[in-house]
């Protein structure tokens, strides 16, 4: 499916928020994900489905000054 993130139109065959994450190895990191301009909370990253078309926002803390 198309699906852009970050800005970015991609092909991706991932069905939930989780395994977007998951193939940008991110799904142990601290992040947030917007998902169609609605945050979507950690606990429904697997059970949030990811349709064509959607657009993920998906924003990675670190630290450091």
């Amino acid at each position: 499916m198309r699906i852009r993130v970050n800005g970015n139109w991609m092909e991706l065959d991932a069905e939930t928020v989780a395994a977007v994450l998951e193939h940008f190895s991110l799904t142990d990191k601290k992040v947030a994900v917007e998902l169609d301009g609605v945050v979507v909370d950690r606990k429904n990253w697997a059970d949030t489905a990811v349709r064509d078309g959607a657009v993920l926002e998906i924003v990675q803390f670190v630290s450091g000054g």
